[in-house]
Parts: structure tokens; sequence; C-alpha cells
């Protein structure tokens, strides 16, 4: 509010450009998936507007993965994803109940020893990721995991609610683009269409801004609606249509 009394020229091109994104209802169940899904798109961000409907980074999830990795704006993707193969980096699924305790509280020493204190959180709570079911590591030669992804998911919606490397250096760092392909490759499998960060796009750091670029997210409204049914397969193609190419 402080902000746009100050500036109200740059605010309104703001809400300009804001209005002018691509829009697409995202209808969701009351499923786990479903209630993560809308709790964070409805969460208040400004003014009281949820994190949907003023804009949000979302990534297009191709149904054939191989087409993830292709174009000229996949650049920096294809050149670190190779990085981290030669790093004999490997993604793997987690289903074993005692091992995704173990990461969720090793994630949470992760994120209390941040150097980064934009990252950083004094007390984290995680507990909630033990809800959902598609759970990736990425992991070192040895063993070691690297980064954590954990996406709750209701038909073609998926929420990137835990997306964190675990550890800091070169290695860590290549893991979140050999983590993207993976998780692209698994979200197609499960009829996934549409990926949604959970960070608002005015608070994005820079670094993390650029990273999203680079692995293709791109911004769009997306208006939650609650159904009794989660979504079928096709029916927010309008938004297959309307997001923007990643080389425009």
């Amino acid at each position: 509010m402080a902000f746009a009394v100050r500036h109200p020229v740059a605010t309104l091109l703001a809400l300009v450009a804001t209005a002018r994104l691509p829009s697409v209802q995202a209808r969701l169940s009351a499923g786990p998936g479903g209630a993560a899904l809308y709790e964070a798109l409805c969460r208040p961000v400004v003014l009281g507007a949820g994190l949907g409907v003023t804009g949000v980074s979302v990534l297009a999830v191709p149904a054939d993965p191989q087409e993830y990795l292709q174009g000229r704006a996949r650049q920096t993707l294809r050149r670190r994803f190779r990085s981290a193969e030669r790093r004999g980096i490997t993604c793997r699924p987690v289903d074993d109940p005692a091992e995704r305790r173990a990461l969720v509280r090793l994630a949470d020493e992760a994120e209390k020893s941040h150097p980064d204190p934009r990252y950083r959180i004094d007390s984290p709570d995680n507990t909630d990721l033990l809800e959902h079911g598609l759970w990736l590591v990425a992991c070192a030669p040895q063993g070691r995991p690297l980064l954590l992804s954990v996406t709750p998911t209701d038909g073609e919606w998926g929420l990137l609610r835990y997306f964190r490397t675990l550890g800091h250096g070169p290695e860590y760092s290549d893991s979140r683009y050999l983590m993207c392909v993976a998780l692209v490759e698994a979200l197609a499998g499960h009829g996934v269409r549409y990926l949604v960060d959970t960070w608002h796009p005015g608070g994005i750091p820079e670094g993390l801004r650029q990273f999203q670029r680079s692995v293709g997210y791109r911004l769009v409204r997306v208006i939650p609606r609650r159904t009794s049914r989660v979504n079928l397969p096709g029916e927010s193609a309008v938004l297959a249509r309307e997001l923007p190419r990643a080389e425009a």
C-alpha cells in the first residue's frame, strides 16, 4: 500500500499488465492435492487478493516429456542438465515412509542453516509434505541427498510445494536442473499439464527469477474453483494455447 501511494503510475501500469496476463480457471477437488493447490492460490499477497489472481509462475508440462528439453530457450537447462549427469547425480522416487520422514528432518535442518537469510527459516515445519504422494530426491553418486522435491497433484494441476537443495555447492546447484527434467517426466506420467510455483512473482529473488525463466516458467493468472471432482485431461487446454512461449 505504501508503494502504491508513492508510485501511483507504476502501480497502475502493474495492474494493467497483470490484467493482460493469460488467465485460466483451475477446477480443484477437495482431496489433499486439490486442497493444497486451492490454499496456495488463494493465499493473500497484494491488498488481500490471492496469489493466483495476481499472477503466478506456471510451467506448462508437455504430454511428451522429451519436448521439454527442446528449443533455444532451453540451452541453459540442457547445459546444466548435462553437467549434473557428468557429476553422476541421479534422481529417483521416494516411496518408503521412513525415508520420507528422514528427508523431512534433513530438509528442516537445511532450512535452518541456510547461509542466505532470504531462504533461511528458523523454525521450519514441513510435516504436511507427508500428506502428498509425488516425492523425488536427487542424489550424489555416493547416495547423499542433494535436493528434495514434493509435488501435490490434482488432475491436470501440480503445486511445487517443496523444491529445495539440502546443501550448498556446484553439485547442489546442478541438481536443480536435473530434477526439473525428472519432475516434468513424472508429472507427464501422472497426466499433470501445469505446475504452479508458490512464490509470489513480486517477491522472488533475482537468482530464482533467472532460474525460473531458464527452465520455462511463465506468468499466468490462475483462478481457483472448487469442484466435487478432479480435472479431466484436456479441460484446461486454453492455457496451453495462451501461455507465452519460452522463445517469446
